[in-house]
């Protein structure tokens, strides 16, 4: 798991028993921090943090937490204005899918951030199944060359780089039109 706070990216791992976070991106690069397994843990700017970046002006006073629960280790983001983020993929390599569903926040690139907002009653209503997986409103309405998937609508494919499904990069996208 990679986690972005402030101004580093963290990659968690358990190394004999103990969580450890390895600052893989940042002005801290390399650091190596273990998180002990007892109580609550607080990472931000002031140095009466555990975890502390005295430095770092993306981070809050009192940014994150986190807390071991029978055995597991919890981060909770102590609202913030930047937030406390999951990155899906190391640099340079393909991610799992990830579902976003209803109100799921997530970042692209450095600055950009989107709130998903599915209109349930629409996307539980829709008389066919071709309405577009993007937006839900529109028909699908073009396919991505070469590999020649159908699965948005055009305005909603302006923005693919990639096809969703195989993930070929986009050459070309094609409006087609159906009786």
């Amino acid at each position: 798991m990679i986690i972005e706070m402030g101004s580093n990216q963290f990659q968690a791992s358990m190394i004999g028993g103990i969580l450890t976070f390895t600052i893989i991106e940042g002005p801290a690069h390399g650091t190596v921090i273990e998180i002990p397994n007892k109580g609550k843990v607080t990472i931000g700017r002031k140095p009466n943090n555990l975890i502390h970046f005295q430095d770092d002006q993306h981070l809050s006073n009192v940014h994150s937490t986190i807390s071991v629960m029978e055995g597991r280790y919890y981060i909770e983001d102590m609202g913030t204005t930047n937030g406390t983020w999951e990155r899906l993929s190391m640099e340079a390599q393909h991610s799992n899918l990830f579902e976003i569903e209803h109100e799921t926040m997530f970042k692209i690139g450095s600055n950009q951030t989107y709130t998903c907002k599915i209109k349930t009653s629409m996307v539980s209503q829709r008389a066919h199944q071709n309405a577009c997986v993007i937006c839900c409103d529109l028909d699908k309405d073009c396919v991505y060359m070469p590999c020649k998937h159908n699965t948005a609508c055009i305005k909603c494919s302006k923005n693919l780089k990639e096809c969703p499904i195989c993930r070929m990069k986009i050459e070309e996208i094609v409006r087609i039109y159906k009786s």
